[in-house]
């Protein structure tokens, strides 16, 4: 029978075919996570006269700086956007470091109060 949410059985999907036979392939990556995965990769660089190991992604933030701090006008307004951004992400850091004190210091307050409270109760 056919109708409404009711296909043919011929046109229907067979068992094991995919719903989009055409559709992304599996193992493709979006552009988002190719760029995670090149930009976290390792190189080689010469710093001061010694040898370091670091991320492309540290790489490339270290270059923009030091760019932009010696004044190429390219790479000046990335490095301040840059350095108000990191100055955000101290500040939200620090906040939540003190909104996490205040929840741990609840918790062992709560604590101190359950255990002697169950203290009296053997006690008596």
């Amino acid at each position: 029978m056919t109708g409404y949410a009711n296909p043919p059985k011929e046109t229907q999907f067979k068992k094991g075919q995919s719903g989009n036979p055409k559709g992304r392939p599996k193992g493709d990556k979006n552009y988002l996570a190719l760029a995670n995965r090149e930009l976290s990769q390792k190189v080689s660089i010469m710093e001061n006269g010694r040898r370091k190991t670091l991320s492309k992604k540290e790489v490339f933030v270290k270059t923009t700086i030091n760019k932009g701090i010696a004044g190429d006008k390219k790479f000046t307004n990335i490095a301040y956007t840059m350095m108000q951004d990191a100055e955000k992400y101290n500040e939200r850091k620090k906040h939540d470091e003190k909104e996490q004190s205040k929840i741990n210091q609840k918790i062992i307050e709560n604590f101190r109060k359950r255990v002697l409270e169950e203290n009296k109760e053997v006690e008596e």
